[in-house]
């Protein structure tokens, strides 16, 4: 008799060779359903079949089940776990909505979707996990979901509608999966996406100003920290990186200007383009963290950075504008750093890997606190502007290594007491030693073919073109004759009245004379090309040249 009430609570209908389960009305807490009814499978749950069994905690579904309807399990408020069938393909709006109770559910590998509300208000679970075959998620799916914490939506799904989170936990860390293109919905507090090394923090919702980011998620860790992540996150006062990091996208903490300690990982091979620029306050700024701290001393910012041996690059501009950045150093030996990776920072002490054979474009532009700097062994190259305005700079021996010295390379360092070009230098731009108004001593050496000292000019003698002069010689100076070609820069700033060209200059360059302190230019060559920024930032000098060579210099207008 107790057999028959059991079966009783069961109500089936038959369609189409199979069985539907059209209502279960039992009180039992550990429910079994059947797996035939009068010989037919059971292939589905009907609509609102299990609705408000408020005793059920567990369920044993027919492995036969292919689709479960709308509403089947609303508001099972007791149900625990559930595992749904490998042959169900279809889940019905708000399935198990309500559920206050489920914490764990299975997924069938072969579900196409879930539907709108399927999970809504199910406040116990805490993780879920979709089938890669998943490719939508409807509204609602998983809102008011309170203790959800972790949600990976598989390898296909290509569209979340964007309320599909709403209300869900508040640490919520969510999975898409690599190359997803779709909507990001809201509700999360930190984004993942998959790359090929693992997981990638790809957007952060939060606001704490303490952040410890995960090492893993669901046993897979996190390798990346993607592009702008935290940029502008001026109230972020501190951050520890995972632990298994590899990348650093670019501008990842652009203007994160509360930041003061950092560690890198062992782990870490790439910071991108403009990582941490901005990662400091100019001086009589306090930093926003500073500010709400109430700390209103001006220094804020990065300080000091370790970087790994493992790092492969630095890319450009990565730490830019750090202004509170006093010391770097560079453990490993090989680490490409990309043009203006520190420009601008407050550098006063750098250690460069030890086997660099580039000093790239900008990459120390304008560190005004940097007084020494050793440069590798293996340097060959130092590139546009590399060094350009390191004002305090006193000492710089050039290793023998050395063989390009581009545009602009040294320019405006104005400390700088005493440079030796090596032997191997094979090209020296111009205004690579402009404006160096403290330079007492500059020589070259003598197995050195190709540059020399005439007169006080370092000269390029294959070209005949002047690079640089003594900015400090008195009253008058007059150019050798031989000279060809005045670079650009090439008296920029130089102290003496009166300077006379030969009349063997065929060439002068943009800005040769700028802010000099000329009265009188001489110029005999009756012909020759010059630019008509010459003279630029010169005041009330006086021209003697051919007619010629006036209309080059000055166009239209009149002497």
């Amino acid at each position: 008799m107790l057999f028959g009430r059991a079966k009783e609570t069961f109500r089936f209908e038959k369609k189409d060779a199979c069985a539907v389960l059209t209502r279960y009305s039992g009180r039992q807490e550990s429910v079994c359903m059947p797996d035939e009814y009068e010989g037919l499978p059971v292939a589905e749950i009907g609509d609102n079949a299990f609705y408000d069994c408020a005793h059920m905690q567990t369920l044993t579904l027919p492995q036969s089940l292919k689709r479960i309807g709308t509403g089947a399990f609303r508001g099972c408020a007791a149900l625990i776990c559930v595992n749904v069938p490998d042959a169900v393909r279809e889940i019905g709006d708000y399935a198990f909505a309500s559920c206050k109770s489920l914490e764990e559910i299975r997924l069938p590998a072969g579900l196409p979707k879930i539907s709108a509300g399927t999970f809504e208000k199910c406040r116990a679970l805490t993780r879920i996990k979709l089938p890669d075959t998943v490719t939508e998620v409807g509204d609602g799916a998983f809102a008011q979901c309170a203790s959800l914490c972790a949600a990976d939506m598989g390898s296909g799904v290509k569209q979340i509608a964007e309320n599909a989170f709403k209300g869900a936990g508040a640490q919520l860390k969510l999975i898409l999966p690599e190359g997803y293109e779709g909507a990001v919905p809201e509700g999360f507090d930190m984004l993942y996406k998959r790359v090929e090394s693992g997981l990638c923090l790809a957007a952060y919702a939060g606001h704490e100003v303490r952040l410890a980011l995960d090492d893993a998620v669901d046993g897979e860790d996190v390798t990346e920290i993607g592009p702008r992540v935290f940029a502008m996150f001026a109230y972020l006062e501190s951050v520890r990186l995972p632990a298994r990091l590899v990348r650093i996208d670019e501008l990842a903490f652009a203007g994160c200007s509360g930041i003061e300690e950092l560690t890198f990982p062992e782990s870490l091979k790439f910071i991108d383009r403009g990582a941490f620029s901005g990662c400091g306050q100019s001086e009589g700024r306090p930093s926003y963290a500073r500010v709400r701290r109430g700390d209103m001393t001006s220094a804020s910012g990065l300080k000091a950075i370790r970087l790994p041996a493992g790092l492969e690059s630095v890319g450009e501009g990565a730490f830019s504008g750090c202004y509170a950045l006093e010391e770097a150093a560079f453990e490993g030996a090989d680490t490409y750093i990309a043009q203006s990776a520190f420009s601008g920072c407050g550098l006063k002490r750098i250690k460069l890997p030890a086997h660099g054979t580039e000093l790239q474009s900008d990459v120390l532009r304008g560190c005004t606190e940097l007084e020494a700097l050793t440069l590798p062994d293996t340097l060959e190259s130092i590139w546009e502007r590399a060094l350009e305005g390191c004002t305090a700079l006193k000492t710089l021996i050039l290793p023998e290594s050395v063989q390009l010295i581009a545009e602009n390379a040294l320019s405006a360092c104005t400390s700088l007491t005493e440079l030796r070009i090596p032997k191997n230098v094979r090209y020296i731009g111009d205004g690579a030693l402009s404006y160096l108004f403290d330079l007492k001593r500059l020589s070259v050496d003598a197995e050195n073919a190709r540059f020399s000292l005439q007169n006080g000019l370092l000269v390029d003698t294959e070209e005949a073109r002047v690079i640089s002069a003594n900015l400090s010689v008195p009253n008058e100076f007059i150019v050798p004759y031989g000279i060809k070609i005045i670079g650009a820069y090439a008296f920029a700033g130089a102290k003496y009245e009166k300077l006379t060209l030969p009349e063997s200059t065929s060439e002068i360059r943009e800005f040769a004379f700028a802010g000099a302190n000329l009265k009188e230019l001489i110029i005999k060559s009756r012909t020759l090309t010059a630019a008509q920024n010459i003279l630029a930032d010169v005041e009330e000098v006086d021209v003697d040249a051919s007619e010629e060579v006036l209309s080059k210099i000055f166009g239209d207008e009149e002497e």
